[in-house]
């Protein structure tokens, strides 16, 4: 029976710690272990200066594999400016391929030597060793096409680049991609939610709202959405009907990785290994305050706790879970809620 080959969109795992990057290496892992499904892993750049690489499309295989390192160099290091007459040259060239460039080929990465770069830039984080022998087996392409320019290009109204994505099934996005694929191809788009426009002072950028929207738009027509919740769906519905009655409901993937806390008593030595001291001075103390009570009296009993796991910042509800935290510890003085998180932005609340 013939396989059906899926490739998926690997772009935001190169952001360590995002949700959507988390979900992404779940995903790839996941469907690479299901019977009759052929998985291949799609990577390019998200900045503008990616645009610059030329892929080398010839049969010498030891330039090929320079060119391919020399990409994923540029990809994951995020190529730098050039001064002076450079800096001209590379706006011009810039300009114009975001003006008259729109087709974008895909080119078989030279994965045999070149893995170990994807797995320690894009998987490594969500996944196990365990998982790397699997993972290096499947397939892996590139391509030239940057975000910045099917950003820009949707933002403007412009022709949507296209990718040849001849001879897959499916191509899964990990939200609302604004670019056409080849005919046989069904393009497949995971959604969160509508924090962009339903929540809007929560972002850190305003550009993002109308990115947002026009995305959706772009993709209503040629895209199911694979929604991760009834609630997202159903705000999907109600707001873009048209991309609504293309939807499904499929929940967030859960890690193998994850597991009962069968040693409760070990989890205050680790909050202390990893607190974080700039936090006493933004809480007058009160935070260091709190480890030091935990330090004397949390390993002397059952440790019971409360853990929110995510980047510190407004549209993560923060402010709504202390408030509930506060009610639950009238009842009860001995739980403690562990925030896991880098600082993200408007944190002044």
């Amino acid at each position: 029976m013939k396989k059906l080959r899926i490739l998926i969109d690997l772009s935001l795992c190169l952001h360590p710690y995002s949700g959507m990057g988390h979900e992404t290496r779940l995903l790839l892992k996941a469907l690479s272990q299901r019977e009759g499904m052929e998985v291949t892993g799609l990577i390019y750049g998200r900045h503008w200066r990616n645009q610059l690489h030329n892929l080398y499309w010839g049969k010498n295989p030891s330039r090929q594999l320079m060119n391919q390192a020399a990409f994923l160099d540029q990809v994951i290091a995020k190529p730098p400016s050039r001064k002076g007459l450079g800096w001209v040259a590379d706006k011009l060239r810039l300009m114009s391929r975001f003006l008259w460039k729109t087709n974008y080929r895909l080119q078989k990465l030279a994965s045999d030597q070149l893995f170990n770069v994807i797995w320690r830039n894009y998987l490594h984080y969500s996944l196990e060793p365990s998982d790397y022998p699997v993972l290096s087996k499947l397939d892996y392409v590139i391509s030239e096409i940057t975000s910045a320019v099917y950003v820009e290009r949707v933002k403007r109204g412009m022709r949507l680049p296209f990718l040849d994505t001849r001879g897959y099934d499916i191509i899964i996005f990990p939200d609302s991609t604004p670019v056409r694929v080849s005919s046989g191809t069904r393009k497949l788009i995971r959604f969160y939610d509508m924090v962009p426009l339903l929540l809007p002072d929560t972002l850190q950028e305003r550009g993002h709202i109308s990115y947002y929207h026009k995305s959706i738009e772009a993709c209503r027509k040629d895209s199911l959405y694979i929604c991760c919740s009834t609630a997202a769906q159903k705000d999907l519905q109600r707001w873009y009907p048209s991309a609504g009655k293309r939807s499904r409901v499929i929940p967030c993937i859960t890690t193998s990785a994850f597991y009962p806390d069968v040693r409760p008593e070990e989890v205050p030595g680790i909050i202390s290994r990893r607190f974080d001291s700039s936090w006493s001075i933004r809480l007058n103390g009160r935070s260091r305050a709190g480890l030091d009570h935990l330090q004397q009296n949390g390993a002397a009993s059952e440790f019971r706790y409360l853990l929110a796991v995510s980047t510190i910042e407004p549209r993560k509800n923060y402010v709504n879970l202390l408030r509930a935290f506060e009610k639950v510890r009238t009842d009860n003085k001995s739980i403690h809620l562990v925030i896991v998180g880098s600082l993200g932005w408007k944190t002044g609340k």
